[in-house]
C-alpha cells in the first residue's frame, strides 16, 4: 500500500475533489505489522466487533490501490472503491491470521466485488472478458502518462506505449464509450428537451429515396429476413461499419457463437452473396 503522502499527491486523472477529501479521510489510519494483524484475527474469531472495525480501516487504501486498476470501466472511482469496501468486509469476517497476511487474502475479495459489479451495473452491452482487460490497460497507461508528463498523451504515443495500431487504440476507445439514454434531459437556450430531439438516425431511409423507389425500412427488414438466417444476421450486423461500437472481430464473433474465425468469415461471405442477388436491397447493405 502506498503511504499517506503518495495519496494525497495529484498524480491520477480519474482523481476529483471528492476522490481526494476520501484520500484524506483515509490517509491517517496506520499500515498494522503482521503482529498487530495475528492480533486482530484472534479478536475478531472472538467476536470483538471493533477489531474487526480496525483491520477494515485499517486496509481501506488497500481498495484504492486495487479500485485504480479498473478505473473508467464504467463506473465512477468512488463506486469502485465502494464496492472494493463491500469486499473488504467481507475479507475482513473470514480472515484467519495463521494462513497469511490480510493484504494477500482480502485482495481476492475486493478485486472479485469490484469486477462483479463493473459486469453487472457498467455493461447494458456486455464487452467480453478481454476487451475489459485492453480497456483496463489502456485507462492505466493513460493515467500514468498523464501523470508523468502533466497531459493527457496523443493517441499516437499512447499506441506507441501499449504496442499496438492507431485503428486497434480507436477500436477499443469505441467500446468503452459510456452508454447515454436517449432521454438524457438538454437545455436548448431556455428551451427543455431530450437528447433523442438532436440525435440524427443513421439507419433510417431517405425518405427521397422512400418516395422514388417505393421501399421502406419494414421491406429491408423482411428481405434481410427471409433471405439470411438468425446467426447470418448477427454476423453481418457485427461486422457492419454502422455497429454502435465499431467492427466486431472475427475471433471475437466466433467465441459468441461457438465458431471459428475461419468459418464466421465464411458466413459472412455467403451472405452478402445472398444480399446481393436482391437488387431491391443493393445499395442499402453492403
Amino acid at each position: 500500500m502506498k503511504t499517506k503522502s503518495e495519496y494525497l499527491k495529484n498524480g491520477n486523472s480519474f482523481y476529483d475533489d471528492g476522490t481526494r477529501a476520501y484520500l484524506a479521510s483515509i490517509a491517517d489510519h496506520p499500515i498494522l505489522t503482521k503482529e498487530e494483524e495475528v492480533e486482530i484475527s484472534n479478536a475478531i474469531k472472538a467476536g470483538d466487533e471493533n477489531a474487526k472495525r480496525r483491520l477494515i480501516c485499517c486496509n481501506l487504501r488497500l481498495v484504492v490501490d486495487v479500485a485504480q486498476n479498473y478505473a473508467c470501466n464504467g463506473l465512477d472511482f468512488l463506486d469502485l472503491i465502494q464496492e472494493g469496501n463491500m469486499g473488504l468486509m467481507k475479507a475482513a469476517g473470514r480472515f484467519d491470521a495463521d494462513k497469511g497476511r490480510f493484504s494477500t487474502y482480502a485482495n481476492n475479495w475486493i478485486r472479485g466485488s469490484i469486477m462483479r459489479a463493473i459486469r453487472s451495473k457498467s455493461n447494458i452491452i456486455r464487452k467480453p472478458a478481454y476487451m475489459l482487460s485492453l480497456i483496463t490497460k489502456m485507462r492505466k497507461v493513460e493515467a500514468s502518462l498523464y501523470s508523468k508528463w502533466g497531459r493527457k498523451p496523443t493517441s499516437i504515443e499512447l499506441a506507441d506505449v501499449l504496442g499496438i495500431t492507431i485503428e486497434q487504440l480507436y477500436n477499443i476507445k469505441n467500446r468503452c464509450c459510456e452508454v447515454v439514454s436517449l432521454n438524457e434531459p438538454l437545455d436548448f437556450n431556455g428551451e427543455q428537451g431530450e437528447l433523442i430531439d438532436i440525435v440524427e438516425d443513421f439507419n433510417s431511409l431517405n425518405p427521397e429515396t422512400v418516395v422514388v423507389e417505393g421501399i421502406t425500412t419494414d421491406d429491408i427488414n423482411d428481405i434481410l429476413k427471409s433471405r439470411l438466417s438468425e446467426r447470418e444476421l448477427y454476423i453481418m450486423n457485427m461486422r457492419s461499419e454502422a455497429n454502435d461500437y465499431g467492427v466486431m472481430p472475427y475471433r471475437e464473433i466466433g467465441d459468441e457463437l461457438g465458431l471459428s474465425h475461419k468459418r464466421v468469415c465464411q458466413i459472412q461471405h455467403k451472405s452478402r452473396s445472398k444480399l446481393m442477388g436482391d437488387p431491391r436491397i443493393q445499395g442499402y447493405y453492403r
